[in-house]
């Protein structure tokens, strides 16, 4: 049999024709068929060839070109189908990725053929019903090519095929994208059963990275306006597995997990087009981004740290010990617990928690939430919720959150009782999910907070709409907003980083906060701090990020804080701890100001000339003296 196989194909081979062997360069127009060619993709590339099938409203039923193969009848061959060809493979396998864009099921077959004719179906036939779907296909190497054949079925909702709607085809025969793989310890079991909660000690979940390097593998949903069961019958007819879920007061938020290596974009493209379908609102569907404390451009990446001003290596040129900025500033100085009549204040700090475990514990202790509604992640008594171990201890692991929330609370001067809410949504990588950034907006808005702190942003062209609708929701209910500008050293109308970008839709809500530092003066000539903090010596930190009228204000490039599980003081670097600076006086006027807090709050702000063009109105808050007061 062997040797009859050879002399075959040596005889092909000498009247060349092509069909004894397969070949991996073969075309539709080999047989003459004028079905389109499904390449197949490259698994280290994010972005699959993809053959798109549009239009599908002006099919004919029983049509599928001019010219198709002919083959065997089947689940696919009755109503409106279209017909694909991929090429020969020598791996045995290959993976479909079928991109559903109609709200219709759909009936996928896949078919074999050794010439132009003598077709075999291999497989069963698959149902999708799915925005996005993975079927492997066992394909025998003997064949020359393959044939997927699919067929648009039963309607999920009462919608005709409409002109957006689509079916995308994808193929990998030597893996499927994986990009940087790994991902953030999350509050899910193994095996990816999501609806099952751990216990704290138990936290061996995985939140997996996309192929892109910018987002997890999902996709959320979120009503910015639209009803909350019509976002729940949206998520259903998505047909992929809910993740996570919120339906609060003030917004709603949903988390879809989609198959390993398949394309968020065209997922998102088929959740789009399937919204339009039962659309009462405005729903958005977007992937569920990577947010990073510290690399907010690679936000997949993992090696960042806090700086000091003992590793910063300009302050280290400088030869400008930590005495200089014990001498220049005033030292942590946190309110009291105040139980008296006045209304007490809320701020809200989403970032990675706080440290309840060392000598800072009475600090937090004493400002923790103790009057206010109890909703689903927050509860009086507590310091707020941990949305990677799905508990009510936020633990911070950076320890970024720590120290900002030092920040805010050493500049808040008010006779209100304070009361601070941490939610955790960054953990021990500083990476969050954007389901907890959402989330705790919202949360926020519902517990009647004064001021939300955001020391962190998602840098793209593009405002990322259901963080923009969250904060339009939070600004349309009164609250506050204080946000880092980002050490990245850039433009943000170059460079758009948000939340930091929406500051100059709502200025009278929301600052967005860059940092400054006496460019290493503010002493006199007997080395004793100088009081008039000279606005010439006022520069610009290099790392800051700026714009003019994007950057609202530049605060001091540090403040001392309590250290992490230490005792003592440290003074942190960056804009993530200018940002509270603001945030901490802001709240201390909100019951003095109701409804102007920010046009008080520029009362106390300076203009330096050397801010030009880089801060909005060059507005810079001095650094208060040793006691306490600004100049």
């Amino acid at each position: 049999m062997q040797r009859l196989f050879t002399f075959c194909c040596l005889l092909v081979l000498g009247l060349a024709l092509s069909h004894c062997e397969p070949s991996p360069e073969a075309t539709p127009s080999d047989c003459g068929y004028d079905s389109p060619l499904l390449t197949f993709s490259a698994p280290d590339d994010c972005t699959p060839l993809l053959t798109r099938f549009d239009k599908l409203d002006q099919l004919v039923a029983g049509q599928a070109g001019a010219n198709p193969p002919r083959l065997p009848a089947g689940c696919t061959s009755k109503g409106v189908y279209q017909i694909a060809e991929l090429p020969a493979t020598t791996s045995g396998a290959f993976v479909l990725h079928v991109y559903n864009g109609t709200a219709h099921e759909l009936y996928v077959e896949v078919f074999g053929t050794t010439g132009c004719n003598d077709f075999a179906a291999i497989g069963e036939c698959s149902t999708v019903s799915a925005i996005t779907t993975r079927i492997p296909v066992e394909a025998p190497t003997y064949y020359d090519r393959y044939f997927v054949r699919f067929a648009i079925g039963q309607p999920q909702v009462d919608a005709p095929l409409g002109g957006d709607d689509f079916v995308a085809l994808a193929a990998y025969d030597e893996g499927e994208p994986v990009g940087t793989g790994g991902g953030i310890s999350y509050n899910f079991p193994k095996g990816g059963d999501h609806g099952v909660p751990l216990t704290n000690d138990d936290l061996t979940g995985r939140l997996t990275y996309s192929c892109n390097g910018t987002s997890f593998q999902r996709l959320a949903l979120s009503g910015c306006g639209m009803d909350a069961d019509v976002l729940r019958y949206w998520a259903e007819l998505t047909g992929l597995p809910v993740s996570e879920q919120y339906y609060g007061p003030k917004g709603n938020v949903v988390m879809l997990d989609v198959p390993p290596g398949m394309d968020l974009n065209t997922g998102g493209d088929g959740a789009r087009t399937l919204k339009a379908k039962i659309n009462t609102g405005d729903g958005i569907v977007e992937q569920d981004y990577v947010i990073n404390l510290f690399t907010p451009e690679e936000p997949t990446r993992a090696d960042g740290s806090v700086t000091t001003v003992e590793n910063d290596p300009v302050i280290k040129r400088r030869d400008l010990s930590y005495t200089y900025f014990q001498q220049l500033l005033p030292p942590f100085d946190p309110p009291m617990k105040y139980d008296g009549g006045k209304r007490p204040l809320t701020v809200s700090i989403i970032d990675s928690g706080t440290d309840d475990s060392g000598p800072g514990t009475p600090y937090w202790g004493a400002h923790r939430y103790q009057k206010g509604p109890t909703t689903e992640y927050v509860k009086p008594g507590t310091l707020g919720p941990d949305f990677i171990a799905k508990d009510l201890t936020p633990n911070d692991e950076t320890p970024h959150g720590t120290l900002v929330a030092g920040a805010l609370l050493g500049a808040y001067a008010a006779d209100n009782p304070l009361q601070l809410v941490h939610f955790k949504t960054f953990g021990e990588k500083g990476q969050s999910s954007y389901f907890g950034a959402l989330v705790s907006i919202y949360e926020a808005i519902a517990i009647g907070s004064d001021v939300i702190n955001m020391s962190w942003g998602i840098t793209q062209d593009k405002a990322p709409e259901a963080l923009e609708c969250a904060i339009d929701r939070a600004v349309s209910d009164g609250v506050y907003l204080v946000t880092s500008a980002g050490n990245d050293s850039a433009s943000l109308a170059k460079s758009p980083q948000w939340p930091a970008n929406f500051s100059d839709r709502y200025p009278e809500r929301l600052l967005t906060v860059g940092s400054y530092w006496y460019d290493g003066k503010g002493l006199d000539n007997t080395g004793r701090p100088d009081p008039a903090r000279d606005p010439a010596q006022v520069l610009l930190r290099n790392f800051s990020n700026y714009g003019d009228p994007l950057v609202s204000v530049a605060a001091y490039m540090t403040a001392p804080v309590p250290a992490y599980q230490q005792t003592g003081t440290v003074l942190p670097v960056g804009t993530s701890f200018s940002a509270p600076q603001i945030a901490g006086r802001l709240a201390g006027l909100v019951d003095r100001y109701p409804g102007s807090a920010i046009a008080a709050l520029q009362n106390d702000f300076s203009a330096a000339t050397t801010l030009a063009k880089l801060i909005y109105k060059d507005y810079y808050l001095p650094t208060p003296d040793r006691g306490g007061t600004l100049p």
